[in-house]
């Protein structure tokens, strides 16, 4: 009764948000992605205004890492045809200058060697010469803005070398005081814009959970990253946060600079008492087993049919037994 004479937007705009994003996908959901269907079926020309930015929108939804189920496959999916067309100057140029020019452009191209470059710019605080090269249409300006992000991706690899030589200790002291179970490190010398990057590198050489401040005279700025879900780790620390946001595995949030000495010192009580999830073995998830004389040039179709893959849609992993191995190759 509550909801009686309340439009579907109102509905979904009333309920109460889930912490750090986590809310599952329910019923009302469901009816809203089935109104909006049934509008843009009706309304075809809404389609088509968006139809020449789906390459634009491809290329965020990849690089701000979402899953590709539902809606965002289909965006991901539409965007890879327009990028694969290469009608965009600014796109075709970086495209060009990282060798993918006349490839056939997937999800692995973008996460590798799009996305990174694109995003250097924002971590070296002038996001604006990366989406410049979108809205220019001068070849001179879109190739040197290029050759500059190229650039300022190089700087910022040097910086988060540099930072890691000078606060590596700070983490393994940090891994110590929170007796292996987190490690952290926190500097004003630390740039806001490779917080994540830093992380998600103590991440993968310590493989625990790990956290990285910027600090600065106001307000510091942090990012945590996880091998494995750590459950509302940061709901803990609602109360001293300005800002929070993310979910179980990547996350970031701010406070107040003053606010820095009560929040390391609750952070190492929490971090000796985290339980982390049972890890076990590692398993390998088969998607189908293939008889050896269906090993042919057709299964290529297959694996492009359920294309695109990426985060919350891993790629078609088959199995194929009693097969001779020839050669082998450690990578990494």
């Amino acid at each position: 009764p509550h909801l009686a004479g309340k439009s579907l937007l109102k509905i979904k705009d009333s309920r109460r948000p889930a912490p750090q994003g986590r809310r599952q996908f329910d019923e009302l959901d469901t009816l809203v992605s089935l109104f909006n269907a049934m509008v843009l079926k009706r309304n075809e020309a809404l389609l088509k205004t968006q139809a020449h930015i789906m390459d634009l929108a491809a290329l965020g939804t990849i690089a701000d890492l979402m899953p590709l189920v539902d809606e965002n496959k289909i965006i991901v999916k539409k965007g890879l045809k327009l990028i694969n067309k290469m009608e965009r100057s600014g796109l075709r140029e970086l495209l060009i200058k990282q060798n993918l020019y006349g490839k056939r452009i997937t999800t692995r191209d973008i996460s590798w060697q799009i996305s990174p470059v694109l995003n250097s710019a924002g971590r070296m605080g002038e996001p604006d010469k990366a989406a410049q090269i979108f809205l220019s249409n001068d070849p001179e300006e879109i190739e040197r803005l290029i050759d500059y992000i190229l650039d300022l991706n190089r700087k910022r690899k040097n910086l988060g070398e540099k930072i890691w030589k000078e606060f590596f200790s700070q983490a393994v002291e940090s891994l110590k005081n929170t007796e292996g179970k987190l490690v952290s490190i926190s500097d004003s010398s630390i740039p806001r814009g490779i917080t994540g990057i830093l992380a998600s590198r103590l991440v993968s050489f310590f493989k625990v959970p790990a956290m990285v401040i910027a600090v600065n005279d106001e307000k510091s700025v942090g990012s945590l990253r996880s091998p494995y879900p750590i459950n509302s780790f940061l709901d803990l620390f609602k109360d001293i946060f300005l800002t929070y946001g993310g979910h179980d595995c990547a996350a970031g949030f701010s406070l107040s600079s003053d606010s820095l000495s009560q929040f390391e010192t609750r952070f190492y009580k929490i971090a000796k008492e985290l339980q982390p999830s049972e890890q076990g073995e590692e398993k390998i998830q088969i998607d189908a087993e293939v008889p050896p004389f269906y090993l042919n040039p057709d299964l290529i179709k297959v694996v492009e049919f359920f294309e695109p893959y990426g985060e919350g849609c891993p790629p078609l992993v088959f199995l194929t037994r009693r097969v001779r191995i020839d050669t082998l190759d450690i990578i990494g």
